[in-house]
Order: C-alpha cells, then sequence, then structure tokens
C-alpha cells in the first residue's frame, strides 16, 4: 500500500475486498519483476495500492443499493448491499498543503444460493474512515501522511443469529485494521531532482475469530498482527540520460495468534512469530538513442524467529540471506514498436502465510494449515520479453501488446494432507516440492481509444503452472497431479466505455476464466459392512453420527471420498449506465446503475447441508447483482 508492503498476510486472508474502493485512488500494476525497489518478493510483478491525495477543494457522496443473486436458478431470495461513502479535500491557495477525508459504511446480507440453510456469501458489515494528507515547508521539503482504520465483521455458515458455536457450521471473523504512513521528501538539488527519501509506515491488525463444527466451544481465536516497514531511498539524476537508486529498508512482521480455552481452560498459543528482513538496493537506469537498461541489485538478510511462550515449543530460528539481481532491457526498434526483455530472481522466506491463518470446518473435517519444520525458502528465476505495438490507424490510437513469460521455481512450496487426530482434524502442511515446478505462458492485450469517445481495452492469457513431479492434493497416495490447484490455463477481459454525450456514459465489461482443478473432499466412503447393515435395515448398528453421513452421501448432498473436479469456464458480463444532472456550475447529481454477472454464471454444483466441503468454492465472487446508485458532488 502506497509503496510500502505493509498489508501483512493476516490481512491479505480476505484480500482486497477489506480495501473500500473510495479509499483507492488508483491501482499500479508493475509487470514482471524488473525493479529491485519492491522487494525480493516481487517476481511477477507487483501490485501497488496508491490511495487517495488532495488535488484540488471538493467533496462527494455517494450511495447505492445492490440486490445480490435476482432472479437465480435456486429462486432463493437475493441478500440486500448497501453502501454509503463520502469523502472530502481541501488545498490551500498556495498549494502548499492539503488534506482529503474519506469515509464509508456498508452493510451485506449472507446469501444463500442454493436454499440449504447455509451461506455461499457471508454476511458482512464494514466501518472505514482515513485521511492522507500533506505539507511543503519550503520549495525542497515535502512532508505526507496517511492514516486509515478498517472495522469489518464476517459471519457465515448457517443459524447466523445464534452464538457461532451454536451453529452447524460457523465462519466468524471481526477485524479491527489501524494503519499509516509517513514520508518526508527532501530535494538536494532543485535542478537536476536529486531527492532523498524517507519513510516509515505501519499496520496493527486484531482479528477476533471462530471456525468450528457441531457446536464445537473450542472454536474461538485471537489474533494480533503488527507489520513495519521502515528506510530510505536516495534518487540521484546523474546526468540527463542515466538516474542511480541507492537505497536500505528493514521489514518486519509480528503475529500471535491464540485460542481460545473453553470451559474453563487455558488459551493455547498457536503461532507466536517474529519475521524481520533487512534490505539494501540500487538500481541503475541509462537511456541511450533508442535504448533504454535498467540493473538492479537486492540483498535481503532474513530472520524468522518461532519465539517461546507459555506452553507453546519454539521452533530454531530460521535464517537466510539472499541475492536477488534485476535487469530490463527496452529497445524502441521504431517510432510504433518497443521491445522488451527482464529477468528477475525473488525468493520466499519459509514464514506464516495468509492461508495458514484460515481454518475450513464442516461437520465431517476441520481443515487446519501448517508448515513443516524443515520447510526452507522457494526461489524463482523469472523471465519475460514483450513486443508493444503502438500506432494511429485512420484516427484511432491503438496499442498491441504480445508477450510471453516463463518462471521457474526451485523448493517451490507444496502440500501433504493428512489426518491428525479421531475428532476428524485435518492437516495441510506446506512443504517444498524438490523436482521443482514451473509457471510460462503468452499474455496478448489490446487497447484502442476511437474519437467518438469509445475506448476499448482486452488481453488474453494462455497459461500452463505445473510440478515437475506429482504433488499430493488430497488425503489418499493416489490423489496427486501435477497441476497447480485453482490455477486456469486461460483467462481475459474485455472493457469498453462509450461518452454517449456530455452527461451520459455506458460501461460494458466482461470476464473470461478458464477451466482449473479444484480439490473437492468428500465424506469416508460406506464400507461392505455399512452397505449391509443399511441392506438389511439394521441402521442401529450404524454409529448415530455416521448414520447422518450415510444419508448426506445417498442424497447426493456430499460425495464419498475425494475427488479433482476440473471446473467449468466462465464467461461472465457486466453493464453500467450513468447520467449527469447539472446542480450548480461546481456540483453535479450522477443517478446511475449497473448489473454484475448479467447472465449469472455462478459453480455449477454446491455441497449442502452440514457436511458440506468448507472449501469446495470456485468461480464468480458475485452471482447475478443490480445495482442502483446516486452521487453528488465534484470529486467523481
Amino acid at each position: 500500500m502506497n509503496s510500502r508492503p505493509v498489508f501483512s498476510g493476516l490481512a491479505g486472508v480476505y484480500g482486497l475486498e477489506l480495501i473500500p474502493t473510495n479509499m483507492i485512488q488508483r491501482v499500479e500494476v508493475l509487470r514482471c519483476g524488473g525493479s529491485a525497489l519492491f522487494g525480493g518478493n516481487a517476481i511477477a510483478g507487483t501490485v501497488n495500492i496508491i490511495t487517495q491525495d488532495p488535488v484540488t477543494n471538493g467533496f462527494s457522496v455517494d450511495m447505492r443499493n445492490g440486490a445480490i443473486g435476482l432472479n437465480n436458478e435456486y429462486n432463493t431470495s437475493p441478500a440486500n448491499d448497501f453502501m454509503i461513502s463520502a469523502n472530502g479535500s481541501m488545498v490551500t491557495e498556495d498549494r502548499r498543503a492539503g488534506m482529503y477525508l474519506y469515509g464509508l459504511s456498508r452493510s451485506r446480507d449472507s446469501f444463500d444460493e442454493n436454499g440449504d440453510g447455509f451461506t455461499e456469501m457471508v454476511d458482512m458489515k464494514n466501518l472505514t474512515f482515513g485521511l492522507s494528507g500533506f505539507l511543503k515547508p519550503s520549495t525542497r521539503t515535502k512532508l505526507m501522511l496517511d492514516l486509515y482504520r478498517i472495522e469489518e465483521s464476517r459471519r457465515g455458515g448457517n443459524m447466523l443469529d445464534y452464538l457461532p458455536h451454536e451453529a452447524d457450521i460457523a465462519e466468524m471473523v471481526d477485524h479491527s485494521i489501524l494503519g499509516a504512513n509517513m514520508s518526508l521528501d527532501f530535494f538536494t538539488n532543485m535542478e537536476k531532482l536529486d531527492k532523498l527519501m524517507i519513510y516509515a509506515a505501519g499496520q496493527m491488525v486484531d482479528r477476533a475469530s471462530y471456525y468450528g463444527a457441531q457446536q464445537d466451544p473450542d472454536g474461538y481465536g485471537a489474533t494480533r498482527d503488527f507489520t513495519s516497514s521502515i528506510g530510505s531511498q536516495y534518487n540521484w539524476n546523474v546526468s540527463e540520460v542515466s538516474s542511480l537508486i541507492l537505497g536500505v529498508d528493514n521489514n518486519n512482521n509480528q503475529i500471535e495468534d491464540t485460542k481460545l480455552g473453553s470451559n474453563g481452560n487455558a488459551n493455547t498459543l498457536i503461532v507466536d512469530q517474529f519475521v524481520n528482513t533487512l534490505g539494501a538496493f540500487t538500481q541503475y537506469d541509462l537511456k541511450w538513442d533508442k535504448t533504454k537498461i535498467s540493473l538492479g541489485l537486492r540483498h535481503d538478510n532474513y530472520l524468522i524467529r518461532d519465539q517461546q511462550k507459555d506452553n507453546y515449543e519454539s521452533q530454531p530460528d530460521v535464517t537466510g540471506s539472499v541475492l536477488a539481481p534485476r535487469a530490463t532491457f527496452l529497445w524502441d526498434i521504431l517510432p510504433t514498436i518497443q521491445y522488451r526483455i527482464s529477468y528477475a530472481k525473488g525468493y520466499r522466506a519459509p514464514q506464516i502465510f495468509d492461508e495458514d491463518l484460515h481454518i475450513e470446518a464442516s461437520a465431517s473435517k476441520r481443515i487446519i494449515h501448517t508448515n513443516t519444520s524443515n520447510l526452507t525458502q522457494e526461489t524463482s528465476h523469472s523471465i519475460s520479453s514483450s513486443f508493444n505495438l503502438i500506432n494511429n490507424i485512420g484516427g484511432v490510437m491503438t496499442e498491441f501488446l504480445a508477450e510471453g513469460f516463463y518462471t521457474k521455481l526451485i523448493d517451490p512450496f507444496a502440500y501433504e494432507y493428512h489426518s491428525a487426530d479421531s475428532n476428524y482434524t485435518f492437516v495441510q502442511t506446506r512443504k517444498n516440492a524438490e523436482a521443482g515446478a514451473f509457471v510460462a505462458g503468452v499474455n496478448l492485450e489490446f487497447n484502442a481509444a476511437f474519437q467518438n469517445h469509445v475506448t476499448i481495452s482486452a488481453g488474453i492469457t494462455f497459461q500452463k503452472s505445473e510440478y515437475e513431479e506429482p504433488q499430493l492434493w488430497g488425503e489418499n497416495e493416489t490423489s496427486a497431479s501435477r497441476a497447480f490447484m485453482r490455477s486456469p490455463s486461460q483467462y481475459g477481459y474485455l472493457n469498453l466505455n462509450w461518452q454517449l454525450s456530455k452527461k451520459f456514459t455506458a460501461a460494458l465489461t466482461s470476464t473470461y476464466t478458464g477451466s482449473m482443478y479444484v480439490p473437492h473432499l468428500g465424506l469416508a466412503p460406506i464400507t461392505n459392512e455399512e452397505a449391509e447393515f443399511v441392506q438389511n435395515g439394521q441402521w442401529e448398528q450404524i454409529e448415530g453420527s455416521r448414520q447422518d453421513e450415510i444419508s448426506a452421501m445417498a442424497n447426493g448432498d456430499v460425495i464419498a471420498g475425494e475427488r479433482l473436479e476440473k471446473s467449468e469456464q466462465f464467461l461472465i458480463f457486466g453493464a453500467r449506465l450513468a447520467y449527469d444532472f447539472e446542480l450548480s456550475e461546481e456540483t453535479k447529481l450522477q443517478v446511475y446503475g449497473g448489473i454484475q454477472n448479467i447472465f449469472d454464471q455462478s459453480q455449477r454444483y454446491h455441497d449442502s447441508g452440514q457436511y458440506r466441503d468448507a472449501g469446495y468454492i470456485y468461480g464468480p465472487c458475485k452471482p447475478r447483482t443490480v445495482t442502483l446508485g446516486v452521487k453528488i458532488g465534484n470529486l467523481f
């Protein structure tokens, strides 16, 4: 966030959905890992969330309401999604100081698509507010500050009006996130714009959670996570054609995850981990004639410490030193044709990741995630090459990109799946796949801007992601595959924006997701002895909860055993219309409406009931959703 790696693994459990849209000014997607500035983990690229910044004086208030799952194939009731947000920006006349304020409140009801009483989308409440500001004490100095607070709660499963441990299945998470980012820019040479940057950023996440089934009182947990990043960077414009960047940074993460005791039992410490990475980097950029060369080098020293506390057994410290070179070469073959090739080395340290902090629960099993004791770092070597063609054809500006990429993974992370105890607790253990893995593919993109205020952008990627040797995806020894799970081999997008008039705009969006392999975990298959009891009507010979499991399999609510499913393909369309009314010279009222997932593309089959596989979810994040809204102000 704001070029600082403070979006931690705990915050990443639910991804970018935690960040409200009115908090974001833009999203920067930096292709490949050609820059040494964003850390050794930036391999395929970097997603950089830039928060709002004061530019002018103004305000906006936005209110919308959505109906999720309207007219779906199961004829279940739609869920309501209401949001109201407000933004305000203030800048002094001399533009030496400014402040941007934003706030949002959102309430989304849970959605049960197949009508079995268990949610496919969780109930969610979100309250966010924040500010960003700057101050220029002199022509050489600029101070910047960002602050934000996010309060969010989620509840899924069934019996949502009851306490979590009274439900058959429940997932409940309450997040409290506080973040800050401060920086100082000092121009040491105003003519050449040489600049010294000093920054500090941090994010604190407190999470109260419940993951459990069958009225389990031991499913409650409390997690605290603190992430910080401090550093300094000097940008030196050596000459008109070359520049040098020198920098150091220290990134730190401390996380403590506790399972809360019940019935007078003590709390159990699950994770108490300290991770620190000290890095130094340099990058040299040279422009010469029609070429540009960027050479980067980064050196990281990391320390991972599982700290001993109470009855928690600590592990030995894990340390590592990584030298990661980066290089990019650009060649303007013609004024309209550019060639690019990049190389990057990167790594992932063997620490706690976001999926380790999420537990999948059903009445049939509880799946937790952990690392093996001898897990080592994952190392990658990536190369990408592309041609970019820009042209003006009859007044239509066009851009076409053709790119190939290949990443070789050494000691990549993979998983083993096994039963931990007799209480249907299963463990997914992260290990190293010693034979390695690779990701390779081709990416095609096209952009066009027409004179009649129409813009089109489209892209498609063909990708192959495989381990060199089969890896387990389930509990059985035969449940193995070389394929990366949940990784489609094709995906793409299409966006069309049309300014029909000065006041009327229309937009059409489409996303394509190809098929992928998804593990589907069911109940233990019926034994010959159990089948004989059922056939003879001797149900009393079968233990009570097992009777329910057999009935669930017989009714088709869940599967028997485990299967590697190949998902269907999804082509999702959305549309949006907006019309502006001029209220004054500086203020307008906008009325808008839209439909997401117009043709209601969704997962072909859902498990039903309390024995469902909680992890067997894929496909579009929303069913058909109709939204209507109104916005007033001058910050659109």
